[in-house]
């Protein structure tokens, strides 16, 4: 499985190396709606592909991290951008159209920003390093497998806990689900257990985005007329969230999850 997964490795950091290259040059175009979170969901898919041999070395510290630090950065711009998405379906036009000017402002900004630029020499710099096939790159059959067991093991620890934080639960389900998505020829797990997963997440994520916005609202007094709604989704939503989550907690225990 070694140098299989190697190749798959290598393949897969030449295709968000190409994803990036497209999403970064249409970053300051106001049409490309979909340029800042397919340049995150590539930024986050690196990470997935290589956390998992981070104990094997630092090879792949410089990609890392700088995909962690500007997807970090990008994050309250992508919440934005949500937020104007949801203003223009509550029929809140004038509060969006004032954010989004705001918005493709940054973005255009982002779209000259040297570290990504930087993070593209440090993906082909280590797609290059990885294909001269050196010992010192060599990825353990079993590290991929007990990477996920740890990544499972946490969640499932998270979900035991008698009142756990949603927030933390969110995050480990990410984990946990791009890995999938990232090894997805490698890692099998049940398509009952990857539909738990993605459900969960997307409750998760509803209720964290109406959250978030209640929260800028706080701040930004134009936003009050939809601060009733937001609070109303904020306790359906982490109602329901409940409910996938225990379906999720026992596919955990399960040995067929």
């Amino acid at each position: 499985m070694g140098d299989n997964v190697l190749q798959y490795l290598q393949d897969s950091l030449v295709d968000q190396y190409r994803v990036l290259d497209l999403n970064i040059a249409q970053l300051a175009d106001p049409s490309a709606t979909e340029a800042l979170h397919q340049t995150r969901i590539a930024m986050r898919r690196l990470r997935s592909l290589l956390r998992p041999w981070r104990e094997q070395g630092d090879w792949f510290s410089g990609v890392d991290s700088l995909s962690a630090e500007l997807g970090r950065e990008t994050g309250p711009l992508r919440d934005r951008q949500v937020l104007v998405q949801e203003l223009e379906k509550r029929g809140a036009h004038y509060q969006a159209v004032s954010r989004q000017e705001a918005m493709q402002t940054s973005c255009a900004l982002l779209a000259g920003d040297l570290r990504y630029r930087l993070l593209q020499l440090a993906i082909i710099n280590l797609e290059q390093r990885l294909a001269v096939g050196s010992d010192d790159y060599r990825l353990e059959s079993d590290t991929l497998d007990n990477y996920a067991y740890k990544l499972t093991r946490k969640l499932r620890k998270t979900l035991g806990k008698k009142n756990p934080d949603l927030h933390e639960v969110r995050k480990e389900i990410k984990k946990l689900r791009y890995l999938y998505q990232a090894y997805s020829e490698y890692l099998l797990p049940s398509s009952e257990l990857t539909k738990a997963l993605k459900r969960a997440q997307n409750e998760l994520g509803e209720w964290h985005d109406n959250l978030q916005w209640l929260m800028i609202s706080e701040r930004e007094t134009d936003l009050y007329c939809c601060r009733d709604h937001w609070q109303t989704q904020i306790d359906q939503r982490a109602e329901r969230a409940w409910k996938r989550l225990k379906k999720l907690r026992k596919l955990l225990r399960s040995p067929k999850g």
